[in-house]
This record gives C-alpha cells, sequence and structure tokens, in this order.
C-alpha cells in the first residue's frame, strides 16, 4: 500500500513528536541543499558527471565524441545509465584512488562556497538537538563547515560511525555516499555504489538510522531510488511494514519515488522547508552525563532490554516477539554493550541505553 501525501503541517508534526518522545530525527541531506547553498545547478549529480566528462576530454585522457556518449547516457535520466556513465568517467579519470580524479574532486565540490544560508543556518538549528542525525549523500563540506563538526565516512570504523550517530558529543555529518577529501570513499559509479551496498558495517548502520529514528529528506531528488536506498527500502518494506516512512519533502512538480516505506510531502517551494524545519522546537543537547547521575541510572536500567533480548531468542509468533527478533538482529551488538557496561562509567553505554530503549517503544507504537 502506496502512502497518500500528507501536508507539510503533519510532517512537521510528526517529526516534532518524535523528537518530543525521544525517538530521534535523522535529516537525509541530497544535493537541493547544496544547489539551494550555492544557486548554482550544475551541482546535481547529472551535472557533475558531464562535468567529469568534460575534465577528460581537457586533460587529453579521451575526445569529444566520448563525452558527447557520456552526455547522451546522462540525458536518458535512466539509473543504470547515470551509473554506467560516472563509471566511465572515474575511470576517464584515473579511478577513484588516483591524483587526477582527487584533483577534479578538489575542484569541483571541494571549493564550493555557500552563498545563501537560510536552509544550512535551519538545518543547523534543527541538528543542534541531541537526538538529530545528519545523514548526506552529497560529497562537499558545507554541512560539516556550516555546522561546524567534523565529517565521518561509510568507510570509517564501526565504532567511529556508531559513536557519531548515538554519541551528541562525538556527532558528525555522516556521508553515506564519501566525502571529497577521501575520494575511494565517493561513491560515484557503478563500481563504487555495489561496494557501499554489500558492505556490512554500512548497512547495518544505515538500518540502525531507519529503524529508530523518523526520517525526513532535506533537498533529495532521485536519490531514493539509486541502489542503496532500493536495497533499504525494501528491506524497510519487509520488516517494518509501513511502521516506518520517510517523509519525502519535494515540490510540487518533481517526481516522488513510488514505495510503500515513502510518505510524500509537497511543498508549493523550496522556501516552505526553510519554514517547516524552522516550526520544530529544538532543545539544545544537554552536557555530557555520567553513570552516576539519576537520570543516567534510570536509563541503563536493563529489564527491558533483558527482556526483549529473551524474546527475541523464544519461539513465540507473537508480533512484539517478531519485533523482538529484528530489533535483536540489528543492535545485537549494542544490547549487548549496554547489558555489560551497566555497572560501569562507560558514557556511551549510556547513550546506547536510552537510544535503544527509545527504539524498542518506538517500534511497538500502534
Amino acid at each position: 500500500m502506496i502512502p497518500e501525501p500528507i501536508t507539510a503541517d503533519a510532517a512537521v508534526r510528526q517529526m516534532q513528536k518524535s523528537l518530543d518522545r525521544g525517538r530521534g530525527l535523522c535529516l537525509l541531506v541530497g544535493t537541493g541543499l547544496t544547489i539551494a547553498a550555492t544557486g548554482d545547478p550544475a551541482n546535481s549529480w547529472p551535472e557533475l558527471i558531464k562535468r567529469g566528462a568534460a575534465a577528460c576530454e581537457e586533460n587529453g585522457r579521451r575526445d569529444h565524441a566520448w563525452v558527447e556518449r557520456v552526455a547522451a547516457d546522462v540525458d536518458t535520466e535512466e539509473l543504470g545509465d547515470l551509473l554506467a556513465a560516472a563509471e566511465k568517467v572515474t575511470y576517464g579519470l584515473g579511478g577513484r584512488r588516483s591524483g587526477p580524479f582527487y584533483e577534479w574532486l578538489s575542484e569541483t565540490v571541494g571549493s564550493l562556497q555557500p552563498k545563501h544560508l537560510k536552509l544550512l543556518d535551519q538545518v543547523k538549528r534543527v541538528a543542534s538537538h541531541e537526538r538529530v542525525t545528519v545523514l548526506t549523500t552529497n560529497y562537499d563540506s558545507l554541512l560539516s563547515d556550516h555546522l561546524g563538526i567534523r565529517a565521518v565516512t561509510w568507510r570509517a570504523e564501526p565504532p567511529v560511525l556508531e559513536d557519531a550517530y548515538v554519541d551528541h558529543n562525538r556527532r558528525a555529518v555522516i556521508h553515506i555516499h564519501g566525502h571529497w577529501p577521501e575520494p575511494s570513499s565517493v561513491v560515484f559509479g557503478a563500481a563504487s555504489y555495489e561496494s557501499l551496498r554489500t558492505d556490512p558495517h554500512a548497512l547495518v548502520f544505515l538500518q540502525q538510522a531507519f529503524l529508530a529514528n523518523t526520517v525526513a529528506t532535506v533537498g533529495v531528488g532521485a536519490g531514493l531510488t539509486d541502489p542503496t536506498f532500493r536495497f533499504l527500502l525494501d528491506w524497510a518494506a519487509t520488516a517494518l511494514g509501513q511502521t516506518r516512512t520517510i517523509l519525502y519533502f519535494h515540490v510540487a512538480s518533481a517526481v516522488v519515488p513510488t514505495h510503500p516505506n515513502v510518505t510524500p510531502v509537497p511543498l508549493s517551494s523550496h522556501d516552505e522547508l526553510v519554514e517547516c524545519l524552522g516550526q520544530l522546537k529544538v532543545t539544545p543537547a544537554r552536557p555530557a552525563r555520567g553513570l552516576d547521575s539519576a537520570a543516567a541510572e534510570e536509563a541503563l536500567s536493563t529489564a527491558t532490554l533483558q527482556r526483549v533480548r529473551k524474546l527475541a531468542h523464544s519461539d513465540s509468533p507473537a508480533r512484539e516477539a517478531d519485533r523482538a527478533r529484528l530489533f535483536i538482529s540489528i543492535y545485537r551488538d549494542e544490547v549487548d554493550r549496554v547489558l555489560d557496561a551497566s555497572a560501569s562509567s562507560d558514557h556511551l553505554a549510556w547513550a546506547w541505553a536510552n537510544r535503544l530503549n527509545a527504539t524498542w517503544q518506538a517500534l511497538n507504537e500502534p
């Protein structure tokens, strides 16, 4: 069943409810933010492919006829053609680990500077909430520079990626399609998409984010139909039914992905997205707390997590047991970490306990 579109006000209420109940909000940021901040539509993925092809001709690696063939692939707007075109450009520039590829990234996405700050400012304000995670498919540094936090890519070691997600004091903009200073992380063509799609740590992290949070797009165009997100959406449809949908903000003229886990939120203009984010009431992150505080002691009550683990290992056909099995399959290591550290001073165990308890409650909401 495909969700019906909802109003922007209804979407804001869902986002606020998620924050108020402690579940969390994940902002999934795409190239629309880069275009809005720079005022340059050439910063979209298709246009970047064409610019890469032109760079191959300029450095003498390919001729003009080859550039025209790449452009023709891009102009079909078919995902397979786009991926093939991007792959040609990648190898035309010497491969992702080459100097020319890095130099091209540096000269294009690496040199971007914002001219319009309204949307960036609202993302920064919302991201100050301790339960907001910022994921981006963008290669540039506009978000991390404006938010004043580090950038982490999908290739980071699992503890680094998880800590950036769960601990606000170690927060980061998480680049799920790579970041230009680390060219080997950049997901550009078919081969790099396959590397991401088959990376077990990256996929588990993305599944955790989809399960735990309300997810809302900021400037995402066709990105939800790329291979990585198609895989995740199909997983969500199978595992979660319609208990989780992505709030897909879009202008009325945009093509909207049709999927059981995508709820369209039509907007009259891009400026309305700035207004929507501005309506969210944001409580700034609280200072770091040790496990000796009353709040941490309450959060680290292990009874719920022990019960969930027991349910997951039972043979019960009940819906709650199915949810427990799903929960443990994704959060097994984190649950073990909390239960093993319940009498320790591990601040991250406290952070994970809070997130796990809120996620379990959200997963079982009617």
